[in-house]
């Protein structure tokens, strides 16, 4: 098991991300590392992307279909917190980030967590 996390993690520091997916091509990159996201029932393995204007996660294995990034603008990110475990830091960073739905107004919140 041990062995195929080692992999698991290998692969994921190798991955780049595709700078095409960019909203605005003069967007620069402030940060890019490995991170995972993580909802109910599912840990996604992908590239975290902090640029001047916006905040992208691109997978590794696109499993949904549609677009192969995601992306919310800095605007948007309502929360940043440090997760702690037991007391203890674990090194995982949790946002939350609001969506305004145009056609009726009401405000939804993202959450994920982020390594």
């Amino acid at each position: 098991m041990a062995y195929l996390q080692a992999g698991a993690r290998q692969r994921a520091s190798e991955a780049v991300f595709d700078n095409s997916r960019l909203v605005e091509f003069t967007e620069q990159i402030q940060y890019d590392a490995p991170a995972v996201q993580q909802t109910p029932l599912v840990q996604e393995g992908g590239r975290l992307v902090v640029t001047d204007r916006r905040l992208y996660f691109q997978p590794l294995h696109n499993v949904a279909g549609g677009n192969p990034v995601r992306s919310h603008p800095l605007a948007a990110v309502a929360a940043i917190a440090h997760r702690n475990s037991s007391l203890r830091p674990i090194g995982n960073l949790h946002m939350c980030c609001l969506h305004k739905d145009i056609l009726t107004g009401t405000l939804s919140a993202t959450c994920a967590v982020h390594l």
